[in-house]
């Protein structure tokens, strides 16, 4: 519990938005993802957790299919993860809202004519990252759209209610998958999300921010 509060401290207003906290007001909490399951699963059955540049996708093949170094040219479809340690709120606390922040940080080709819309499903990895993830584990599938253009930005999408949903079952965890509609096509269009590694330093780390009200 001691090392979650510090987390919390540590990415206190990483986001201009971040402060509030006054007796009866709202209050922001900002969490870093987790970086021992930050990472993807590829459709042939292989986790790599803790790879920067791989958001649903692999870096050159983007978010919906990965073509190993071109060879061989068929490509397969990768699943990104974001694992978020979700400390208790103060005693209490509700939840008002809760948002997810993923920095797109470069592209190629044109992978959202190609793959559709990049989607977020709710799930629940358990303590590691593992091949049966890319499917399993689902709570509740496509519970939005994180985004469906190339502009290089932070990508946000709501997940209030699956926070919500986390904190009522018990969970200590907020977890999402990321996949792009139709999958893998062949195509090495690719769409690169930055993760808790940030090897490319865009200082943009994936960000969870849990807005909750005092009594």
């Amino acid at each position: 519990m001691l090392a979650r509060l510090a987390t919390v401290l540590i990415c206190a207003c990483l986001l201009p938005a971040c402060g509030g906290g006054s007796s009866g007001g709202p209050a922001d909490t900002q969490l870093l993802a987790t970086p021992s399951l930050d990472g993807y699963v590829s459709q042939g059955g292989i986790s790599l957790p803790g790879l920067n540049v791989q958001t649903a996708g692999f870096g050159r093949a983007g978010s919906g299919g990965v073509c190993s170094l071109g060879t061989p040219p068929s490509c397969l479809q990768l699943r990104q993860f974001y694992v978020f340690d979700r400390p208790a709120l103060p005693a209490g606390a509700t939840i008002v809202s809760a948002r997810l922040f993923v920095y797109q940080e470069s592209i190629e080709g044109d992978p959202y004519t190609e793959l559709g819309r990049l989607l977020a499903d709710h799930v629940d990895i358990g303590g590691t990252l593992s091949e049966s993830d890319f499917d399993g584990g689902t709570l509740s599938s496509d519970i939005g759209t994180l985004s469906t253009d190339s502009t290089l930005e932070y990508k946000t999408l709501d997940v209030t209610a699956a926070v919500e949903a986390d904190a009522l079952a018990g969970r200590d965890t907020s977890a999402f998958r990321l996949r792009f509609l139709r999958g893998a096509n062949g195509s090495r269009a690719s769409a690169m999300l930055t993760t808790i590694e940030d090897l490319n330093a865009t200082g943009r780390l994936p960000l969870l921010e849990i807005t909750y009200a005092m009594p």
